[in-house]
């Protein structure tokens, strides 16, 4: 019997440095300069990251979560939900947003990624959101073919990010 996930919120202090390394593989499948990786890795990058991140936690410790599989981390999800207009755009009351959907390369192309899935529909839909958004590299074709597979379509480009697309579901 395969063992099943479990999610637990973020530890910033006791993980910072895998959290990071996440995030900078992140911008660099997205395909980001590298000057925005290198601000991310920067002494002052690094600190609004954390801000950033801690005030995630602190706003939804239920969408800044990592998954485990015994004690191993396998991925990690940064989810939002409406409305907010601090971020990059106006989100509406229904609407839900994953900032990241990152799994360790070991366990891509298993499980965890349904699970990953089910857990943002889980969760957004106890929040009250109908929908979600999410971005991603127009030029990775295995993260697309997952996302269409699981309900997602195409929503057009991110306008303040070239190269990037929304993504969206409804649940």
């Amino acid at each position: 019997m395969m063992e099943r996930l479990r999610f637990e919120t973020v530890d910033l202090e006791k993980h910072w440095d895998l959290l990071l390394a996440f995030s900078e593989e992140t911008f660099r499948a997205s395909n980001f300069p590298e000057e925005k990786v290198q601000e991310l890795m920067n002494g002052d990058g690094q600190k609004k990251y954390r801000e950033f991140l801690k005030g995630r936690i602190t706003t939804f410790p239920e969408g800044t979560v990592f998954a485990l599989l015994g004690d191993e981390i396998v991925a990690q999800l940064t989810i939002r939900h409406g409305p907010k207009e601090t971020e990059n755009y106006k989100m509406a009351e229904d609407e839900g947003y994953v900032n990241l959907f990152y799994i360790v390369p070991a366990y891509r192309g298993t499980f965890v990624a349904d699970a990953l899935d089910q857990y943002v529909v889980d969760y957004l839909s106890g929040k009250g959101c109908t929908w979600a958004r999410l971005t991603m590299n127009k030029d990775n074709a295995r993260a697309a073919a997952y996302y269409i597979k699981h309900g997602w379509v195409d929503d057009g480009p991110r306008e303040e990010e070239l190269g990037l697309r929304f993504m969206k579901r409804i649940f």
